[in-house]
């Protein structure tokens, strides 16, 4: 029997506005990934597979412009057929160019369906490196296909 999942992620909405007209802030996103689950994740006949995948460091890309002070990174998922109990997780692998000091996200933050807040910064800032964790992956989750929408939004101070 092949058992085939097949898990991807696309970064969804490019920018928001801030609270506020007259201060707004651009987030662009390059990037994305899918993991395909297969026979060869497997160690063995009757054995599990791994319960956690991550993608290489970079398979997002994330810039901030059109900022004039500090802000706030805030991360959600839309869902498309998510199994229970699979976890999906991002985290930044770089401070990017440009810009004041980032403040968090260095360490996974789950996504959920409801904002949660990434990181913090200043300033435009440019390259700043994504990585994405699935985890909780199990050969009780049926086979298809799954996947998830990230939404970034933009709070300027």
């Amino acid at each position: 029997m092949i058992m085939k999942l097949n898990f991807w992620v696309f970064l969804g909405l490019f920018f928001l506005l801030g609270l506020f007209p007259a201060r707004a802030g651009d987030i662009m996103i390059n990037g994305g990934w899918q993991k395909v689950i297969g026979n060869a994740d497997t160690a063995g006949a009757g054995m599990d597979i791994p319960s956690t995948y991550v993608s290489n460091p970079g398979a997002g890309v994330l810039s901030i412009n059109n900022v004039t002070g500090n802000w706030s990174i805030y991360v959600r998922r839309v869902d498309y057929n998510w199994p229970s109990g699979v976890g999906l997780a991002l985290r930044r692998n770089s401070n990017g160019n440009g810009g004041g000091p980032i403040v968090g996200g260095e360490g996974y933050v789950e996504i959920t369906p409801g904002d949660g807040l990434f990181f913090q910064g200043a300033g435009n800032v440019t390259d700043i490196n994504l990585q994405y964790r699935i985890s909780g992956v199990s050969r009780l989750v049926p086979p298809g296909s799954y996947g998830a929408d990230i939404i970034f939004t933009i709070n300027e101070n």
